[in-house]
C-alpha cells in the first residue's frame, strides 16, 4: 500500500473546516440592505445578512469585483461533493492494527494496582562480529 500525500494545513484552515456544516446555502441580494446579501442555510433555514469577505460556517463569501447584479442568486455547496473521490484503502481486516486496552480492576483474584510498573526496553549488545558458517554433513 502506498503512502498518501501529506499536505500542510494551517491552524486557521483546520478551525474553519471544523465549522463547516453538511448543508447547501442560498445566496441572494438582501431586500432590506441595498448592496448587502442574504445567506440561507438550507438544512435548517437559518438566514443571515452577509457582505463580501464574511466567513460563515467555515467558508468565506467572496463576491468579486465588480459584485454580481442584485438580481442574481447562487446555490453554494461547500461540502456537497467532498467525498466524491473517496475510496476504501483497506480491504483486508488484518491490515488494521488494533488491541484491547489494559484496565486493571479491583476484585477477587485481581492483580493489585501497585504491581503494575513502567517497563523500558534496552537494546541487546551486538554479538561478536566474527562468525563461522559451516555446512552440515550430508546424510548417508
Amino acid at each position: 500500500m502506498s503512502a498518501l500525500p501529506q499536505e500542510q494545513v494551517s491552524d486557521d484552515d483546520w478551525a474553519a473546516a471544523m465549522q463547516e456544516q453538511a448543508s447547501e446555502y442560498d445566496l441572494r441580494a438582501d431586500p432590506g440592505r441595498p448592496g448587502g446579501w442574504q445567506l440561507t442555510r438550507l438544512s435548517d433555514g437559518v438566514v443571515r445578512s452577509v457582505d463580501d469577505g464574511d466567513t460563515v460556517d467555515g467558508f468565506r463569501i467572496v463576491l468579486g469585483t465588480p459584485p454580481p447584479p442584485s438580481t442574481d442568486k447562487f446555490l453554494l455547496q461547500p461540502v456537497t461533493r467532498a467525498a466524491v473521490d473517496m475510496a476504501a484503502r483497506l480491504t483486508d481486516p488484518r491490515d488494521i492494527a488494533a488491541a484491547s486496552p489494559l484496565f486493571p480492576t479491583a476484585g477477587v483474584g485481581a492483580v493489585p494496582l501497585e504491581t503494575f510498573a513502567i517497563v523500558t526496553c534496552e537494546p541487546i549488545a551486538p554479538a561478536s562480529t566474527a562468525s563461522t558458517v559451516t555446512k552440515a554433513p550430508s546424510a548417508p
